[in-house]
């Protein structure tokens, strides 16, 4: 009987301290302001970061949405000779828009 209550007590008790909030992360906390939406990296004095030249993600390193990811080619393209693209085959290979598609 005891072995029988030991089992229904002992996950209920890790139930009850499982269910305790923790403390949100600071990261997640950053997340929370982005409104569940990557941004443009070229607004809101983003500042953007990113981990390569080549990445079309970063990360923005100032202004309202600091700490929130940007998208570097805003979902648009461009021509392969405007903004230092220099374009070969449909992706710009320098500048501003490094890494995205140009027409």
């Amino acid at each position: 009987m005891q072995l029988f209550n030991l089992l229904i007590v002992l996950p209920a008790i890790a139930a009850h301290v499982a269910a305790i909030p923790a403390e949100p992360r600071a990261d997640m906390t950053v997340q929370a302001g982005c409104n569940n939406k990557i941004g443009r990296c070229d607004k809101n004095n983003c500042t953007p970061k990113f981990n390569s030249p080549w990445d079309l993600v970063g990360t923005c390193s100032a202004g309202e949405f600091n700490g929130c990811p940007c998208d570097k080619c805003n979902g648009q393209t461009d021509s392969c000779s405007k903004n230092g693209c220099n374009g070969v085959r449909g992706i710009c290979q320098s500048g501003k828009y490094q890494g995205c598609a140009c027409d």
